[in-house]
């Protein structure tokens, strides 16, 4: 027999009963909320834990504003930052002119804000060319081993497919011993002659080692005129320690993973700050790319950059036409003419002169009247031990002689 079913009718007095709970629950409402009370145990236990989850969650990377989209206005944040604008613009002159067929590989984070310079020149100039010869790689101590990176450097067109057909690739990074670059190049060991490195001072492991990769006299020389004959750790401590500590607008880069669409992503923790990175600020990061948009675009800047890359066009191209009395003239005009800037960017020539692999002949300090022991150079640009006790001194007597233009 199907059971029947009950109908349960509701109380004659359950409306009085809400009303009585209700007129209870706004008593209580009305009342001060007491916050709970910690022990300074409890309150050590729960910022531990705070600190943990910090410590060990993750944010994916970023690559900070769209250098091309922020707004151009004109900031003031001191001497160094004014030096260094300066030394990007004719550090990007000398790349862009010195590497025509390459593809400029910017490591990331300490190398953004000249990779951020040669996209505004390439949007500026309206060379698009030249933004598409631009990327960014999100490398770091603390990633370069990570197993994803072989697919990574392929999703931003570095693979065995790639330079098969033809890719030069030119990495360049702040410094200074090369060691991010170094293994990259190792993972293509049949191509590496497609690779090249420059990097704003390079230095060696051992003080008494040399470092086979050029440096870029030509941004230091914009923070001491005597730069480009300083020690390569004088020039590390004086020019790339304060360039590097410029805010930034994230962490550096512990490991990659892959999103659902298989596209590799760099990713930071949150607890991972280094002591090296300086001031992590988004949004003093966009003011000073606010700047350097605003000072990239001033006409005279415009006219600098045009002048010398017109220069460094012609040295190239006589250097790969062969012209080695025509190349070597004209360098010594640089050296004679331009001031420390000409010493600085004759020495820049000659040891890309070395490294590069263009062109049939080699240049030395003394065919264009510079003595070679008063600089930071090494006519083999091998790993060569120096004497004991050695280190370069500021040739001041011939920077005094030259005439500044």
């Amino acid at each position: 027999m199907k059971k029947a079913f009950q109908i349960k009718t509701k109380p004659a007095n359950q409306d009085d009963h809400s009303e009585s709970r209700l007129q209870i629950l706004t008593q209580h409402a009305s009342e001060p909320v007491i916050p709970p009370k910690f022990s300074w145990f409890q309150k050590a236990i729960i910022l531990t834990i705070l600190f943990l989850g910090l410590l060990f969650s993750s944010t994916v990377y970023s690559a900070g504003p769209d250098i091309l989209n922020v707004e151009p206005k004109k900031h003031e944040f001191g001497k160094v930052w004014e030096m260094s604008k300066s030394g990007q613009l004719k550090t990007l002159a000398m790349l862009i002119e010195m590497y025509p067929e390459h593809d400029l590989y910017f490591l990331d984070r300490d190398a953004r804000l000249l990779g951020q310079t040669g996209l505004l020149i390439g949007e500026i100039e309206k060379e698009p060319s030249l933004k598409n010869r631009i990327h960014f790689l999100n490398v770091s101590r603390k990633n370069i081993k990570d197993p994803l990176l072989n697919e990574y450097l392929k999703q931003e067109g570095i693979s065995t497919d790639s330079l098969a057909q033809g890719k030069k690739v030119l990495f360049i990074d702040t410094g200074f011993i090369g060691s991010l670059p170094r293994h990259m190049i190792s993972l293509f060991p049949k191509h590496k002659d497609q690779f090249n490195v420059h990097m704003i001072v390079a230095a060696a492991d051992d003080r008494e080692d040399r470092n086979p990769f050029p440096s870029t006299r030509v941004f230091g020389t914009e923070f001491s005129e005597t730069y480009p004959n300083q020690d390569i750790f004088d020039g590390y401590i004086d020019v790339v320690h304060q360039y590097a500590r410029l805010p930034k607008s994230d962490l550096r880069s512990d490991y990659y993973v892959k999103d659902p669409n298989g596209k590799i992503i760099p990713e930071s923790r949150l607890g991972s700050r280094d002591l090296n990175d300086g001031e992590i600020n988004p949004i003093k990061t966009r003011q000073y790319e606010e700047d350097l948009s605003f000072y990239m675009r001033d006409s005279n800047h415009r006219l600098l950059l045009d002048k010398l890359r017109r220069e460094w066009r012609t040295a190239h191209s006589l250097w790969k036409q062969g012209k080695k009395n025509d190349l070597i003239n004209e360098l010594k005009r640089w050296v004679t003419v331009k001031g420390p800037q000409g010493l600085a960017m004759a020495m820049d020539f000659i040891e890309m002169n070395h490294t590069t692999r263009l062109g049939e002949f080699t240049l030395t300090p003394q065919d264009v009247g510079i003595n070679p022991q008063e600089f930071n150079y090494n006519e083999e640009r091998l790993s060569k031990k120096k004497p004991a006790g050695w280190r370069f001194k500021p040739c001041r007597a011939l920077l005094r002689s030259v005439k500044p233009s």
